[in-house]
């Protein structure tokens, strides 16, 4: 098996909606052929991540718990430094500037 797919990138609840009781994504502008854990630690737990494997197993994708989250848990901190600057950014021009630097 292989875990190659079309996948979003960035994956966050706000990009799920429901139409007739079933789930859909939006906001596919950053959409991209790649591994499938990319898009996981957006939006999954470790324990719904591991649920998502075992719906994989039950596809005929069947990748050995410990391997899976493994790869689960290496792209995780790649995606928390993906966002940093995000983050960085934000902070830097919410935080109130001190007397002597205005």
């Amino acid at each position: 098996g292989t875990s190659l797919t079309l996948i979003n990138t960035d994956l966050i609840p706000g990009d799920t909606r429901s139409i007739d009781g079933r789930p859909i994504l939006i906001d596919w502008d950053q959409a991209a052929y790649g591994s499938f854990y990319v898009d996981l630690p957006n939006y999954f737990s470790v324990e719904t991540a591991l649920c998502y494997r075992d719906a994989l197993a039950e596809l005929g994708l069947d990748i050995l718990p410990a391997v899976f989250m493994d790869h689960f848990h290496e792209v995780r901190r790649y995606m928390g430094l993906r966002y940093l600057e995000v983050g960085l950014q934000a902070w830097r021009y919410s935080s109130p500037r001190k007397k002597h630097e205005q």
